[in-house]
């Protein structure tokens, strides 16, 4: 049996993850599977709050996780005020500062109940989170050396709206009904959604071309109150962006800062929600532990950040898989299930919304160069696919 691993995992779990057990316990090369991974424990694997899963292993393929990489996620990885903590002990940390601000927050309100002045515990609490908020923003994360991102061609930004249409049509099939509107969004991201185009698809050689590459029809039942920043319907080729966030500057830097805002807002108070949800039953439950699991995890909500450039790669790595991740899959056996279960938690959050948008997530992330937090085996059929 194999098990995962991930970023952050406790000591006692980081010893035996990503490693090949013998389940019948009788192999001379590995270890047994329950004594040193202690499954069917409440302290061992895929016990209590436990992310691991495991799978079958087959002798002679490579391990999803070799040594050097589970090093890696046991290395440093933050540091600050001359410190360097592992993801683990930075997570551990602040727990800490938050059981200290519930601490005093207690510790008001029970003065305030019995008719004392509250003022040195509120004060408490104030420097407690003010600690907090300096270790989360100024603790730098210590960088090491990742796979190149894929190479970008030679790219012109058109003049005119007109000019850059014309440009991405050359990606489209040119029939009858084949559409390319850029009307009414500000041609530098007019040019980003080009550039991306450019830079991924001369590398790369889906089944069919692009159908329609045009604005969300905010009307229509399918965008009806969508907050998505594009969109890729599968099946069809269609690729639309939301034209509210891409018409000008202005636009985009609120959205972006009300991304920014929120994740300043979650971020802080994750652990807090990751509690509430492992306490709530059901699949929605489930899904909303996942999404805050990995947003502590990953520390981001999205790859791109809602940056045009990174938005469009999202979408194009949606019609890849559409129209040839899919089959190069299925050709090399690759195990999606399984690497979405392992995987997407350190992806981003999104990526845990389903497998397409893990394969998306994991697309960008792999063209951003950030291979580190990715399934190898992923990472190779992106790289084996590519002229």
């Amino acid at each position: 049996m194999e098990v995962s691993a991930h970023a952050g995992a406790r000591p006692e779990h980081a010893a035996w993850q990503g490693k090949v057990y013998s389940r019948s316990g009788t192999s001379e090369k590995y270890p047994d599977f329950r004594s040193s991974t202690g499954y069917g424990t409440g302290a061992g694997l895929c016990g209590w709050n436990c992310r691991h899963t495991f799978g079958p292993y087959i002798e002679g393929s490579p391990r999803v996780w070799t040594d050097e990489k589970l090093a890696e996620l046991s290395a440093p990885k933050y540091e600050y005020q001359g410190e360097k903590f592992t993801e683990y002990e930075a997570r551990q940390k602040e727990k800490y500062f938050d059981r200290q601000i519930y601490r005093w927050q207690r510790e008001a309100e029970a003065m305030r109940a019995a008719g004392q002045d509250p003022a040195q515990a509120q004060a408490k609490v104030k420097a407690w989170r003010a600690r907090e908020k300096d270790f989360l923003e100024n603790r730098t994360e210590i960088v090491r050396t990742q796979k190149a991102a894929p190479a970008r061609p030679d790219f012109t930004p058109a003049k005119t709206i007109s000019e850059a249409e014309a440009f991405a049509a050359k990606f489209t099939n040119g029939g009858k009904y084949s559409k390319v509107s850029y009307s009414g969004i500000d041609l530098k991201y007019a040019n980003e959604f080009n550039r991306a185009m450019n830079d991924v698809l001369t590398q790369y050689e889906p089944k069919y071309k692009l159908q329609n590459i045009e604005a969300m029809n905010m009307r229509t039942k399918a965008f009806q109150g969508t907050t998505a920043d594009a969109a890729y319907r599968w099946g069809s080729n269609d690729l639309f962006y939301n034209k509210a966030y891409f018409k000008s500057e202005r636009e985009l830097a609120k959205h972006i800062a009300q991304y920014n805002e929120l994740m300043a807002q979650t971020l802080p108070n994750v652990d807090m929600l990751i509690d509430k949800y492992r306490q709530d039953t059901g699949y929605l439950a489930g899904k909303q532990l996942a999404y805050v699991e990995a947003l502590k995890a990953s520390g981001r909500a999205n790859v791109s950040g809602g940056d045009p450039y990174g938005t469009m790669v999202h979408e194009l790595a949606h019609y890849l898989d559409d129209t040839l991740f899919r089959r190069l899959f299925k050709e090399a056996g690759f195990d999606l299930r399984s690497s979405y279960e392992q995987f997407s938690v350190n992806v981003s959050a999104y990526a845990t919304e389903s497998n397409r948008e893990y394969v998306a997530e994991s697309f960008l992330a792999y063209w951003n160069g950030e291979t580190d937090r990715l399934d190898h085996k992923l990472v190779e059929i992106f790289e084996g696919a590519r002229k």
